[in-house]
């Protein structure tokens, strides 16, 4: 994820999406989405993050975020996205 310039600031909205490489898939299984979710319950609650909306597909993901405290936003994405990708790599060997 890019590094984002600008804070998140408490009681704003923020939509936040991502994509696999070439539309490739980043769900391979009901599992992956499982595992993906208790990621997010476990990471929203120790960056403080409240998530509003979340939307998975195969290919791409959206949450509508809304952080409780501010400059929170990136470490939760951050965290999120570096212990899903960790465990999917391993999965895939």
């Amino acid at each position: 994820m890019p590094f984002r310039e600008r804070p998140f600031l408490v009681g704003e909205y923020y939509h936040v999406f991502s994509r696999g490489v070439d539309r490739q898939p980043i769900f391979y299984s009901t599992e992956n989405c499982r595992f993906f979710l208790a990621l997010w319950t476990s990471n929203a609650k120790r960056h403080s993050i409240g998530v509003v909306a979340y939307c998975f597909l195969p290919n791409h993901f959206h949450f509508l975020l809304r952080p409780l405290a501010d400059n929170k936003g990136s470490g939760f994405m951050n965290s999120l996205f570096g212990s899903y990708v960790r465990a999917l790599n391993r999965q895939m060997r």
